[in-house]
């Protein structure tokens, strides 16, 4: 005779079985929430720490849920069918905290442009969760999203790990990731061919389609530059570095929550200093770029004026400071973009320059 608390535990399994597809984008939704409140406290060594167990536990709990589901849904031990129904909500709950994690930092390292490519991805999940219903479909698409966590991390780990960023991190982390697919994908199929063999071409096909989406969305400088990060940018009229620090002069700014554009004012033979403080972790090296560009009433397009790159190391939690100059400026809409060297945006900087004596005058030190 089953006991009470057998058939209580059993009544939860199945409550859970039949919403499994509702709890696992409550779960999801939990994991990004509960990672885009802490994420943001960690500095990026525990960050890149808590990367790798999230990624652990999301693969492990994803094997299990496999081998589990192998076995059928009938005549199963209440351990198995417990290990059925939890195990994907728990490696979901794992995969929404690692994308809650890579929202932060890519968002982080680069402008609000380049974050929808996440926001889309996030549909698109909460989308899957409801058309991919069963279990077979259900693991292609939750291979194809655990791929692309990984592909994420491996985007963000590979320059942690050689101190540097540039188009030969990216195609090692693009090799890492495809060749971690492989092997995941053999471990599927020992582990569960027969549920694998259905789905496995369009499995691999899902993933190429991802490959092929990133690298592309690389070429098209459309992925930030993480793990670096755009701590402070601003216009001057001058930029002074001294035993102090660095030493600002400029107009006095709007404040942040102001909608009016930003206003600078120079005499038509003065120049304007663009000064910036990037974050980059550790020992990173790398080449930053000042990129000033005039918008031509004319064409209606941004001309780049000038390129101005110089050095940054990694270790100080400000960010690594620098500036550029640029003379001859045309009264008119101006924007600084602060890139990397290969042409990824860290963020930018716009405003008018109008003819005339500058007014309200301060100065900085940082």
């Amino acid at each position: 005779m089953p006991t009470e608390r057998s058939t209580r535990l059993s009544l939860v399994l199945n409550w859970v079985g039949r919403h499994e597809r509702r709890l696992s984008s409550l779960v999801f939704i939990g994991g990004f929430v509960s990672d885009l409140l802490t994420f943001t406290l960690l500095n990026v060594s525990l960050v890149n720490k808590l990367f790798i167990v999230y990624i652990s536990l999301a693969i492990l709990f994803s094997l299990i849920g496999h081998i589990s589901l192998n076995k059928g849904r009938e005549g199963v031990s209440k351990f198995v069918r417990f290990l059925q129904v939890a195990s994907p909500l728990i490696a979901q709950f794992f995969i929404g905290g690692l994308l809650s994690g890579f929202l932060i930092f890519y968002t982080k390292s680069s402008t609000v442009l380049f974050s929808w490519p996440f926001i889309l991805l996030l549909v698109l999940v909460f989308i899957g969760n409801e058309v991919f219903s069963s279990y077979r479909t259900h693991l292609t698409f939750q291979t194809t999203l655990l791929y692309f966590s990984a592909y994420a991390y491996a985007i963000f780990a590979v320059p942690l790990v050689l101190n540097t960023l540039s188009t030969k991190t990216f195609l090692i982390a693009t090799g890492v990731s495809v060749v971690g697919l492989f092997v995941y994908c053999f471990f599927l199929a020992m582990l569960g061919w027969n549920r694998l063999r259905e789905v496995i071409v369009q499995t691999l096909g899902f993933c190429a389609l991802i490959t092929s989406v990133v690298v592309i969305a690389y070429v098209g400088n459309v992925i930030p530059p993480i793990p670096l990060t755009l701590k402070e940018v601003g216009v001057y009229q001058s930029v002074t570095r001294t035993g102090e620090g660095y030493v600002l002069l400029g107009e006095k700014t709007a404040p942040w929550y102001s909608l009016r554009a930003r206003t600078v004012h120079t005499d038509t033979n003065a120049s304007l200093s663009a000064y910036s403080a990037v974050f980059a972790p550790g020992e990173f090296s790398v080449s930053i770029a000042h990129e000033w560009q005039y918008y031509n009433p004319q064409t209606k397009t941004w001309e780049r004026k000038a390129l101005i790159a110089f050095p940054v190391s990694g270790g100080r939690e400000e960010g690594y400071r620098g500036y550029s100059t640029k003379g001859a400026l045309i009264p008119g809409k101006w924007r600084v973009l602060v890139k990397t060297i290969n042409g990824q945006t860290l963020g930018d900087l716009s405003f008018t320059v109008i003819e005339g004596v500058p007014r309200e005058e301060v100065t900085k030190i940082r």
